[in-house]
């Protein structure tokens, strides 16, 4: 019941997003930071930009294209109705203007805000070469991600190539 609360919330705060959605990386970064519910994470790793970008094509498809169902019970009107929840993510990987992308979209029955293909882009990784390494922005919601986030951070890091859970 506490999960279900949780992703309802969660569908709520991303339906009432206001303004257009951020139109590139650095407005997305911007927003995460201002967000209170907001993830904003900025670092920098002595792996070159290749070798993260390769840590991004081999575990994203992997790990993150799938599928979370939940169930729960839901009040409508005082009445129990059991609710069913099907969440389903999609990793994809864009290597342009000297950088590596990668983005984690999600289609959530209850979110309309922001779609793209039905898909709402939920995570941003972003990857850019910098003296003695590659500079990494990760960027999105911190309810219910956390897991998802770390791991994240660890294949760009270079220290596991682990699958996260994801706690919906």
């Amino acid at each position: 019941m506490k999960r279900l609360s949780l992703v309802a919330i969660a569908a709520l705060l991303a339906a009432c997003t206001v303004g257009p959605p951020p139109a590139d990386n650095t407005e997305y970064f911007a927003a995460a930071q201002s967000n209170p519910f907001g993830f904003a994470k900025a670092f920098t790793t002595g792996r070159s930009l290749s070798s993260v970008g390769r840590s991004f094509e081999q575990n994203g498809p992997r790990c993150l294209n799938t599928s979370v169902r939940t169930r729960g019970t839901a009040t409508f009107g005082g009445i129990p109705a059991l609710q069913e929840n099907v969440s389903t993510y999609r990793a994809e990987v864009v290597r342009r203007d000297g950088g590596v992308t990668l983005n984690i979209y999600s289609d959530i029955s209850t979110n309309v805000a922001n779609r793209a293909d039905g898909f709402v882009r939920t995570i941003m990784v972003d990857a850019r070469a910098v003296s003695g390494g590659t500079e990494v922005r990760i960027a999105g919601p911190r309810l219910n991600f956390e897991d998802v986030l770390n791991a994240v951070e660890e294949w760009a890091r270079g220290q596991s190539s682990r699958c996260p859970e994801f706690t919906l």
